[in-house]
């Protein structure tokens, strides 16, 4: 069951009502009211789940229980005073977690690397691939769980003794496939109050999901449709300025659809009276790297930043282990994206990008230019194009996922050729570049924050719901799912 479904719109719609319903039944006292609501949730996240492959709920339970009973022995473990017993119940959580993680998604890459090491030193080395589907959203919920046991370690929240309440924090259906990774301290607090469903919230997630939703069917599938169609074939099919415009049209449809699945889950939640964290913030108005991956994936980011970064000392330690620090996350980062080399690649080309701005912030020329304040308008905007062209060059690794495949596209920017390739129809292809366009427009005006008055504003929002129904493609999974 995906979000841009007739399917999820009926779902949603009993669940909102049952919620409404519970919310609003005055024979409960408000500790009732909430039972009875979560009690829903957690039937409703499940079952939502179970929609994808009921196989995988069994997974999802026991990363479930075992974070659950560890994060109980952590708790009385440190009122104990046993500091070393309450630490091995945590890595016993994470050993755990991440294990499932690893078995499920990166076995197979593991052995194929084995191989081909082997093989290159003249070795025939011959392991069985091992049939593993991998868990919808597997990379999600796992981290999601950990940061209720490492908040519980770290002294950030307060163990719950309610099992259902840490199952529903786990399985919260808008943000179990792909986010955004919620913090134990900032959910499970809403989850344990009665609901904020009111007419403003419903306005407001609704306006938001409706945004998301013009994302992902008008902008971001449409975009695929084009892309797919690119490079299916040969790169050496098509012209330099076809495979240069593709490039930049799959960083548009990556964020199209990544951040309008953010948009409706953050939209979903609001609906039901529920604040989850924002995702993304304009991310394609960066001007330095640094900015970007604060702007991008921002609940991953800062997982990474808070749970990995820092516990290894951050920036508080010298120089060459700082290198290191940063390097190790952005390779992760890559890393947890998918079972690839090439994953790996975008994850240490975005640590070189991070590094070289960080030293060239320092040197003597960027000081110098700094201080030129006549340019500054210019500088950014300057500065915001080329953080686009280096992104850009990033998530062809990231397409591909063959590292000599897109580095011979990139090579095959500069072959000379010029005619443009049109696709399917130039109309359809004219029709979603303008489309984009447009995006671009409304993106920039809610990055301002530019405001109209309520008419305008309702007009606006009744044109994207037309387009919505008359160009939008329906039913296609997002990109993040296969994380």
């Amino acid at each position: 069951m995906i979000f841009n479904s007739n399917t999820f719109f009926f779902f949603f719609l009993l669940v909102f009502l049952l919620c409404l319903l519970i919310n609003n039944a005055t024979i409960f006292d408000e500790k009732r009211r909430v039972q009875l609501r979560n009690g829903i949730l957690l039937i409703a996240s499940y079952y939502f789940y179970a929609f994808l492959k009921w196989e995988f709920v069994f997974l999802l339970l026991a990363t479930t229980a075992v974070n659950y009973v560890c994060s109980l022995k952590i708790d009385s473990k440190k009122k104990a005073g046993q500091l070393f017993f309450a630490k091995l119940w945590m890595w016993i959580a994470v050993a755990f977690s991440i294990g499932l993680l690893v078995y499920f998604k990166y076995v197979n890459f593991f052995i194929d690397s084995i191989q081909e090491a082997f093989s290159m030193l003249g070795i025939g080395l011959k392991m069985n691939f091992i049939q593993i589907a991998l868990p919808v959203g597997i990379s999600f919920f796992t981290f999601q769980a950990l940061t209720y046991t490492l908040d519980v370690y770290k002294g950030k929240i307060e163990v719950r003794k309610s099992f259902m309440d840490v199952a529903l924090f786990v399985s919260f259906f808008p943000t179990i496939l792909s986010g955004p990774i919620e913090r134990a301290r900032n959910l499970m607090p809403q989850l344990e109050q009665a609901s904020k469903i009111s007419w403003k919230n419903v306005i407001t997630g609704g306006k938001l999901f409706l945004w998301g939703l013009f994302k992902k069917v008008v902008i971001a599938d449409r975009l695929a449709n084009y892309i797919n169609i690119v490079y299916m074939g040969s790169i050496t099919d098509h012209s330099s300025i076809t495979l240069i415009i593709t490039a930049v049209l799959y960083s548009f449809q990556i964020y199209a659809d990544f951040s309008g699945y953010s948009d409706m889950a953050i939209g979903i939640g609001k609906i039901l009276g529920f604040d989850l964290m924002k995702n993304f913030n304009y991310p394609y108005f960066s001007t330095s790297i640094k900015e970007f991956w604060k702007r991008w994936h921002i609940s991953l980011t800062s997982w990474f930043t808070e749970y990995v970064y820092i516990p290894l000392g951050g920036n508080r330690v010298k120089q060459s282990r700082w290198i290191l620090n940063i390097s190790t996350v952005f390779l992760l980062s890559g890393l947890w994206h998918g079972a690839n080399w090439s994953f790996i690649f975008w994850g240490i080309l975005h640590a070189v990008y991070y590094l070289v701005e960080f030293y060239y912030k320092k040197s003597e020329l960027y000081i110098k230019n700094l201080f030129r304040k006549k340019y500054v308008k210019l500088n950014q905007l300057f500065s915001m194009v080329i953080v686009f062209i280096l992104v850009t060059i990033a998530w062809i690794y990231f397409r591909i996922e063959n590292i000599g495949k897109a580095s011979d596209l990139i090579t095959y920017f500069f072959s000379g050729k010029k005619e443009f390739y049109w696709g399917m129809s130039s109309f359809t292809t004219g029709m979603t570049i303008f489309l984009l366009f447009l995006f671009l427009i409304l993106d920039w005006i809610k990055y301002k924050n530019i405001k109209f008055n309520s008419i305008i504003n309702a007009a606006g929002y009744a044109f994207l719901l037309a387009l919505i129904l008359l160009v939008g493609v329906s039913d296609v999974g997002f990109v993040y799912f296969q994380f």
